[in-house]
């Protein structure tokens, strides 16, 4: 994954907060709040070749790529905001599912 974070090539804006590297023994990513969401948006493509589209926690993972995009997102209408609050009921739900011993810390 670090060796993949580091050879990928984030280019303008998204070069200055490149994501930190992954650490293993970490429960949750270091770094500011832009470089992980350039991590989420970016993950797709910097582990295309070696994910299972099948896998129920990558499922998870795209289901809060596509809350963070559009909670970051200028302008809402209301489909859109509907689909949020539907994409973070599925969140929450396959998050207790999938990670029923780790507690969920709302920020």
């Amino acid at each position: 994954m670090n060796r993949r974070i580091n050879a990928f090539k984030f280019l303008g804006t998204d070069a200055l907060d490149k994501p930190c590297t992954v650490k293993a023994s970490a429960n949750k990513l270091s770094g500011n709040a832009v470089q992980n969401w350039i991590f989420i948006r970016f993950l797709p493509l910097i582990l295309y070749d070696v994910i299972d589209a099948s896998d129920e926690v990558w499922d998870l993972v795209l289901t809060l790529k596509l809350i963070v995009q559009l909670v970051v997102s200028p302008f809402l209408n209301f489909l859109q905001l509907s689909c949020l609050k539907g994409y973070i009921e599925q969140y929450l739900h396959g998050r207790k599912e999938l990670f029923p011993n780790d507690p969920l810390i709302p920020k």
